[in-house]
């Protein structure tokens, strides 16, 4: 953590002075430097965004399709394949009859 800068490519970040200010102290209470600090609150966003129920029910809702279209499209397709499979079976040992 402490070699960020040796081992990533960095950037300029934007933002209003009270912002900087309000990063800065508490980069300072934690005994920590700005590009430390600003790593903390990113990580900190991406763990609440992986737990916040919004995101699950999200993950719910993309789930929920997936299944609807698992029952109205790839099921009745399997089953017709299959059943075609089957035919085409049994129309290859009626034909291997006849020769």
């Amino acid at each position: 953590m402490d070699n960020i800068k040796d081992k990533h490519k960095t950037t300029t970040v934007c933002v209003d002075t009270t912002v900087r200010d309000f990063i800065a102290g508490e980069a300072e209470r934690q005994g920590l430097s700005l590009r430390q600090m600003i790593f903390h609150i990113a990580e900190s966003y991406k763990q609440q965004l992986e737990d916040s129920p919004a995101m699950k029910k999200g993950n719910d809702r993309i789930v929920a399709y997936m299944r609807r279209q698992e029952e109205n499209y790839l099921a009745p397709t399997l089953n017709s394949v299959q059943m075609i499979d089957s035919r085409l079976k049994v129309l290859i040992e009626v034909l291997k009859d006849t020769d």
